[in-house]
């Protein structure tokens, strides 16, 4: 393996770009490696960090063939527990490391799908992870540490066990020595991280498992401006860049007058064909996203609840000279669905979102944010057991007035000898302005902790949402915004704030649109495109939650489908278009035929 050695050593062309191997010693001849990042001042982190979202912190790496030069560019993904924890407040309390672990594989398999490829499988991924330790020079270090799963090993100790929570603790089994990771609690028997490896770093200090994935992908804001005639500004450094297919460095260069490469049409189609073929390419984008957006979903049985642009990236053919690079795009998904499913007493699926979810003009307008206050629950009736569950009955007194109950699933979290119990349920109004009478159900575990007539004090009551998948439609509408309406000097805020004004106003857009559109004089598929996407802003988030989570997307896909289509023959079905291309092809073939062995 090879660890902290020059990137001149290794092949590449920068000395000054280091490696540090993270792989199994038994990868045989390739080597899993990340690249560290430049040091500026105190950085904490030493690695190269593409993106960071809830469950997941992404980096720069490779695998590296036995002489050390890099086989392939990798995305390196580590499972973030405390970052699922942050996103997921309530689900925090109740669940344990395999319900998060399940979790991440099914993330990992809706990566690899939405790649269109086989997973990269380097048998790091289904064993147990464990931090890479290194020196302070971040060279590796073979220590024997590891995140501990035995749970009669943690009981004896009186730790968490494994099993039965999101806390993890780091084992030296032979000098039987402890390491909280993380937020999990220390004491005499588990110590800081810090203080039971002094001198240690560490590549994935949570212990969450890991799988890679093809880097190389350009994020979906950058390829929107590249088709504005814009030049890509890469986020990896040049000497990166030329690992990638030449086409990625082609998108870097300055614009000059040599850039059929990007394009299918030739000069001889006429001006006009140039904003058609500009027109297909972002519908073909657009479809691509929202079909990505639907098999997904279809997949999982849950929408998003956290779709923004940072959702997609896109990935480049290496087509050739002269053929056209820009119309190999795929889009692919960058991050996972940010949603969870639960289901209320009466088997009705709820989505809980993303609390992390960064705010923008991408989440629709309306009540996606639970409700929380702090009440006090006094039990009335405690029923017996049966199917599974029990009844409760109980009068619930809470800090705040409760607003839009019957459109929310509610949850009350009490704390009991056995820990934090879940209680779903309903509420009607009682005899006060902050006094409810409780309905619920409770679990075989949670009934036996429970006790009629007792009051549990600082209770959590949270009201969350009804929502579905009209909250992603909507994202996947700005998106299209993003593509067809911005400029440099035309923000995604401005543009969405007055379509969504045009949407409130309703009528005939055309004759509504702003004087800033009209001047574009758009073509009359582009008017359909916009109509389209003024559709997909309308939904509610309560809308069709009857039906399976992808339906809702059919009906825009149908549209989209025809669009693209039409957008495609106006490229090239006009004024002798496809006879002229069969006549350059012709040639082609014929002067291939001819051309010497």
């Amino acid at each position: 393996m090879v660890g902290g050695a020059p990137a001149a050593e290794q092949g590449m062309t920068a000395a000054s770009v280091k490696t540090i191997a993270i792989g199994p010693p038994d990868a045989g001849e390739l080597a899993l490696v990340v690249f560290g990042a430049p040091v500026t001042g105190d950085r904490a982190e030493p690695f190269w960090l593409l993106r960071r979202h809830a469950e997941a912190a992404v980096y720069l790496g490779a695998l590296l063939d036995a002489s050390g030069a890099v086989y392939e560019l990798l995305e390196i993904w580590v499972q973030r527990i405390e970052g699922f924890m942050a996103s997921q407040p309530v689900l925090a309390k109740t669940w344990t490391n395999a319900d998060l672990d399940k979790r991440w594989q099914d993330l990992r398999e809706e990566i690899a799908r939405a790649d269109g490829m086989a997973t990269i499988r380097l048998g790091i991924e289904q064993r147990p992870a464990a931090p890479v330790l290194l020196d302070i020079a971040l060279k590796p270090v073979n220590e024997p540490w590891e995140v501990c799963r035995d749970d009669e090993a943690l009981k004896a100790r009186g730790l968490a066990t494994y099993s039965g929570s999101l806390q993890r603790y780091l084992w030296n089994k032979a000098d039987d020595l402890w390491a909280a990771i993380g937020n999990a609690p220390t004491g005499e028997v588990a110590k800081p991280f810090a203080e039971a490896l002094p001198g240690r770093r560490s590549f994935n200090p949570e212990g969450g498992k890991v799988f890679c994935r093809p880097a190389g992908i350009i994020s979906w804001r950058d390829f929107s401006a590249i088709l504005r005639g814009g030049v890509w500004n890469p986020s990896v450094p040049e000497e990166w860049l030329a690992l990638l297919p030449p086409v990625h460095a082609e998108l870097a260069k300055e614009r000059g007058s040599e850039v059929t490469f990007r394009h299918f049409l030739l000069p001889a189609m006429g001006t006009e064909a140039g904003p058609a073929e500009a027109t297909y390419l972002r519908l073909a984008l657009l479809h691509g996203a929202v079909e990505a957006v639907a098999k997904a979903t279809a997949r999982r049985g849950s929408p998003y609840l956290n779709l923004s642009d940072e959702h997609f990236g896109i990935r480049l053919g290496d087509s050739g000279l002269g053929l056209p690079a820009l119309w190999s795009a795929k889009v692919v998904l960058n991050r996972g669905g940010g949603a969870v499913a639960v289901t209320d007493p009466k088997g009705n699926k709820h989505f809980l979102p993303d609390v992390t979810a960064t705010p923008g003009p991408f989440r629709i307008a309306g009540p996606i944010d639970s409700q929380r206050s702090i009440g006090t629950l006094r039990i009335r009736k405690l029923g017996e057991v049966v199917g599974g569950r029990a009844i409760v009955e109980a009068t619930l007194q809470t800090e705040d007035f409760l607003e839009g109950q019957a459109g929310y699933r509610l949850e009350i979290l009490v704390e009991t000898p056995g820990g934090t119990r879940v209680i779903p349920g309903e509420i009607s109004p009682g005899g006060g302005p902050r006094e409810w009478l409780f309905a619920g159900t409770v679990s075989p575990e949670a009934h036996g902790e429970l006790v009629e007539g007792a009051s549990y004090s600082k209770a959590e009551v949270l009201l969350h949402p009804k929502l579905g998948s009209a909250c992603d439609l909507y994202s996947l509408g700005i998106l299209g915004l993003q593509l067809f309406l911005t400029t440099e000097d035309r923000s995604l805020a401005v543009v969405a704030d007055e379509m969504l004004m045009l949407r409130e106003r309703g009528g005939n857009l055309q004759a509504a649109a702003p004087e800033w559109l009209l001047r574009e004089n758009p073509t009359a598929l582009q008017w359909e495109a916009l109509e389209l996407l003024l559709g997909m802003l309308g939904g509610k988030p309560g809308d069709r939650l009857d039906e399976a989570p992808e339906a809702i997307y059919r009906e825009p896909l149908r549209r989209l489908e025809d669009l693209v289509r039409r957008a495609r023959a106006a490229v090239f079905g006009e004024g002798g278009r496809n006879q002229e291309i069969r006549d350059e092809i012709r040639i082609l073939l014929d002067e291939l035929r001819q051309a010497p062995l």
